[in-house]
């Protein structure tokens, strides 16, 4: 026992020793003290029922084994104490490398990230933009030849139109089917009250129905075919707005100008016009880089202490 003791006091004694490690220290002192009452109170109920029995050096024994028993128990009591408080500023270490090893890394991937953005968000930008000004252009000249369109030929739709413009869904037939019916001469069905006074031809695909005027003559009807079909209506595809209506792309700093901003035009003369004016100013400084110009202060700061407050 005296033994682990050591061992576990030399735990205590290392500077580098890991959360883990004083943990395992820890619960072996926890187990000493408890090893160490229990032999403290065998060898008090020894003492106790040996007084009237055994010999004087036997007895004497049995005492120094209570004293090293509580001493044992003393100092492993001691040692949870020092090793609860080691394990606390272990882990807080720990807690604080950890941290330190989180805030590193994402220090790392920031500095990372802020080159690919300095150096690809510009250019990416640019490729977008020179999107718009490619559609706006084919654009613009679709509108003229629509002005004067050739013999045979539809009007040109916008490039977004052919190219991001949801297609319709084709009206879609349920039934088909074909049947026939007695009408009217002027197409209209014969009601069914109608039909139990009809009076068939010999042909059988011509008759007459009495007249619904008193003493009128019979009025002729005739069979005639329909056809009966139901469908769902043509769907009409999405449009998509465009993107020269959605599209914002601010420059790299708050100072430079937008490469693109989503009010800036919108018909592809309007676009081309817009691009012209600010596409030589991309990556400049056009507006203060502070948000407030502060104006000059005057600041009046006392150098030497007074007399009495020197003394």
């Amino acid at each position: 026992m005296l033994s682990t003791l050591k061992s576990l006091i030399g735990v205590r004694l290392q500077a580098d020793a890991a959360s883990h490690e004083i943990e395992a220290a820890l619960a072996s002192a926890r187990d000493e003290v408890a090893a160490a009452t229990r032999d403290r109170a065998a060898a008090e109920a020894a003492y106790r029922d040996g007084l009237l029995s055994l010999e004087v050096a036997d007895l004497q024994q049995l005492t120094t084994e209570q004293s090293v028993a509580v001493i044992r128990r003393d100092r492993a009591a001691a040692l949870v104490e020092v090793l609860a408080g080691k394990l606390a500023d272990a882990q807080a270490i720990e807690e604080q490398g950890r941290r330190r090893a989180r805030y590193d890394a994402a220090a790392k991937a920031q500095a990372a990230a802020g080159k690919v953005l300095v150096s690809e968000y510009p250019k990416l930008a640019r490729a977008l933009v020179g999107v718009l000004r490619t559609v706006a252009a084919a654009d613009l000249l679709a509108q003229e030849a629509n002005e004067h369109l050739p013999d045979g030929v539809e009007r040109l739709i916008s490039v977004e139109g052919q190219v991001r413009r949801e297609k319709n869904i084709p009206q879609r037939v349920l039934s088909d089917e074909k049947e026939h019916a007695w009408c009217r001469e002027n197409g209209m069905r014969l009601d069914p009250i109608d039909l139990k006074d009809l009076v068939v031809d010999v042909g059988g695909t011509t008759g007459t129905v009495p007249s619904r005027i008193q003493g009128a003559a019979p009025v002729p009807v005739r069979v005639r075919s329909f056809r009966r079909f139901t469908a769902i209506p043509e769907a009409m595809g999405k449009n998509a707005r465009p993107l020269a209506s959605t599209l914002n792309l601010p420059g790299l700093r708050p100072s430079h100008h937008d490469f693109w901003r989503a009010d800036a035009a919108s018909s592809p003369g309007g676009v081309i016009q817009h691009l012209d004016e600010v596409e030589p100013q991309w990556g400049k400084s056009v507006s203060s880089t502070v948000q407030d110009e502060e104006s000059p202060r005057t600041h009046v700061i006392l150098l030497d202490e007074p007399a009495n407050r020197a003394a």
